[in-house]
């Protein structure tokens, strides 16, 4: 998936300033919050270890991937396979793989496992008559809190899949967020971040930079898009302290 990050990234900084500005009083960070932080935490615990602590080395990545997405890596069944990787995200070729590239494969992956969950219960839904669609939202949250014991960015890839879920399909299609819903889902899950997010404008301003397919709704890919620039707004925020 291709993300015009430093574009989103400013855009959402001038909208989501309105929301910030209003947020005074201090929350305990929400599961989606936590994600995010989980994954500032995760990259600089990588990249402090061969010197360059705001980047990823090839030798980094590896260990990286190795010990936090060793399921994918087995799944690619390709010795090579994070060669491959680096060479497509670092696209400044600096040999290095810097906090904006890192999160782009984090929700890269998360893009592709929603969609492939989303066809998992499509076909369980043709294939059983008694199937209740309305309650597969919910049933995904279920099933993404399994006992099996996942890592830190594993879980959190799970939480982002879960958030999303959980607004979801009040209105409309299960597998996209309204503008009702996005709103819901900000004030919910990013209040720490962005406060109440009560300024209608600020809230259509980020909708309509969400929907770039311009079908009325923000889907998971769509979704991903903002927290990746959330993500990277706060990397660089706590990086500046």
């Amino acid at each position: 998936v291709e993300l015009n990050i430093m574009l989103s990234v400013t855009i959402f900084s001038n909208v989501l300033f309105v929301f910030k500005t209003k947020h005074t009083s201090a929350t305990m960070p929400s599961e989606l919050e936590s994600a995010m932080e989980s994954l500032i935490k995760v990259f600089h615990r990588y990249a402090s270890k061969d010197g360059r602590s705001g980047t990823l080395s090839r030798r980094e990545l590896r260990e990286l991937m190795e010990n936090e997405l060793s399921n994918f890596l087995k799944s690619q069944k390709d010795p090579a396979a994070v060669d491959k990787i680096m060479k497509d995200l670092d696209t400044n070729g600096d040999g290095q793989v810097d906090f904006e590239e890192f999160v782009s494969l984090v929700v890269g992956l998360s893009i592709a496992c929603e969609q492939c969950y989303q066809t998992h219960m499509k076909k369980m839904a043709r294939n059983s008559s008694e199937t209740d669609f309305t309650n597969l939202s919910e049933s995904r949250q279920i099933s993404l809190a399994t006992t099996t014991i996942m890592s830190n960015i594993e879980t959190a890839m799970a939480l982002l899949i879960a958030s999303f879920s959980k607004y979801a399909g009040a209105e409309g299609s299960k597998n996209t967020l309204s503008k009702a819903e996005l709103k819901e889902l900000l004030q919910n899950e990013l209040g720490g971040l962005l406060g109440k997010a009560n300024d209608k404008a600020a809230v259509d301003r980020i909708f309509e930079e969400l929907d770039k397919n311009k079908d009325n709704s923000v889907d998971f890919e769509e979704f991903g898009r903002m927290v990746l620039c959330l993500t990277v707004m706060c990397h660089e925020h706590f990086s500046k302290k």
